[in-house]
């Protein structure tokens, strides 16, 4: 793991976002984005493939898989912190369709399988290499699939 990963899963370790105490009405912001999409462009968001890649605590997502189903979601991160409060998040919430695993944008994301959409939100600049995650998960997004990417900062 390089210096500025290890720095990322000492500060998400110590703060894991988003916070547990999140309000729900704080977390449909990703739910509200994909209903936009879907209702502004006929896009159908049902029977899918969806990979979270730095899914933090998994409040955001479990907000959409409550919503839409009937998908199979895949929730990436590589904070154990994190993904521990994203399992209970999904079993208050009774989720069952969200696969948690602990694995790093920096390395091969192959195991994972390919996916419809891939989820990247306010991740990509925390990587010591933003071109090299980036390619990583083009790499498991299926031919006519679809990147959500968020970037914030000079990036951004």
């Amino acid at each position: 793991m390089d210096e500025i990963s290890k720095k990322i899963l000492d500060m998400y370790s110590v703060y894991p976002y988003p916070i547990p105490t999140s309000e729900a009405h704080k977390s449909t912001e990703l739910l509200n984005l994909l209903r936009i999409f879907c209702l502004e462009n006929s896009y159908s968001l049902e029977s899918k493939r969806i990979l979270d890649a730095g899914t933090g605590t998994g409040h955001r997502l479990t907000e959409v898989a409550s919503f839409f189903r009937n998908n199979d979601y895949t929730a990436i991160d590589f904070s154990p912190r994190s993904l521990e409060i994203a399992r209970e998040v999904a079993i208050k919430k009774s989720i069952k369709n969200v696969k948690f695993k602990k694995i790093n944008l920096m390395n091969d994301l192959s195991e994972l399988g390919r996916f419809d959409i891939v989820l990247c939100m306010g991740v990509l600049h925390h990587l010591s290499d933003p071109s090299r995650g980036l390619r990583n998960l083009h790499k498991i997004l299926k031919y006519d699939g679809i990147i959500f990417l968020y970037l914030y900062g000079k990036l951004g």
